[in-house]
């Protein structure tokens, strides 16, 4: 995002992260459960957000690998929603997909730590707030290879990722997370690392005013 920028436009700029109330977020602390439980937050707009590519992966996991102990919640709601639904019927695979409807942020900080893997399988994205709060949470996360969410794992050291729009790569990418489960790596460079914090609130508020407090103090000496 950040080279994109300096790519573009010539100029002096400074980069300051979307901030998320990262000590609202219920930490996950238990990584052993009977099933694996997928989540993936968005609206529902498969042309831009990719839950496509998640349906057909899931389907290749049931039907071509054998995995039966996992399923997929995806909270929010949107345009393709009826599109979706028929796509989960149409690939057989309804017993392991839930559409939960929009949930307001309250929900998803209790909430993410529930899960085992969040997927963000976009296909266009920018900042990708949930990724950041899914790692917040220790929730392992696996994203498609576009610059945004690369950017936010920083190329797979604080999480993995899988080709875009390719839901092959995506469910090998998935079975792989579940046989080692849980990334210890991933997970320890969260927990040891500062990394986190420039997306906490009280840091990005802070960068924000600095800039300001900087232009004021330049306009003055002009």
């Amino acid at each position: 995002m950040f080279q994109d920028i300096n790519l573009r436009v010539k100029v002096d700029n400074t980069l300051i992260y979307n901030g998320i109330n990262i000590s609202s977020i219920k930490v996950k602390n238990n990584y052993v459960s009977s099933k694996f439980k997928i989540v993936q937050v968005s609206r529902l707009d498969h042309q831009k957000k990719g839950q496509h590519i998640l349906l057909e992966a899931i389907k290749i996991i049931v039907f071509d690998h054998g995995y039966q102990n996992i399923t997929v919640d995806f909270l929010g709601e949107g345009t393709s929603s009826n599109f979706l639904n028929n796509l989960t019927h149409e690939f057989g695979i309804k017993d392991h997909i839930n559409f939960l409807g929009s949930k307001d942020r309250t929900y998803i900080y209790d909430n993410l730590s529930s899960y085992d893997l969040l997927v963000q399988p976009s296909i266009y994205e920018g900042f990708g707030l949930t990724i950041v709060e899914a790692m917040s949470a220790k929730l392992p996360v696996l994203v498609s290879d576009i610059d945004g969410p690369l950017e936010l794992i920083d190329s797979g050291r604080y999480g993995n990722f899988f080709k875009a729009q390719d839901p092959n790569d995506l469910a090998l990418k998935i079975i792989q997370i579940i046989n080692e489960y849980p990334p210890i790596k991933n997970l320890i460079d969260i927990q040891n690392d500062e990394y986190l914090s420039n997306f906490d609130i009280t840091v990005t508020s802070s960068r924000y005013l600095n800039e300001y407090s900087n232009l004021d103090n330049n306009k003055n000496r002009n």
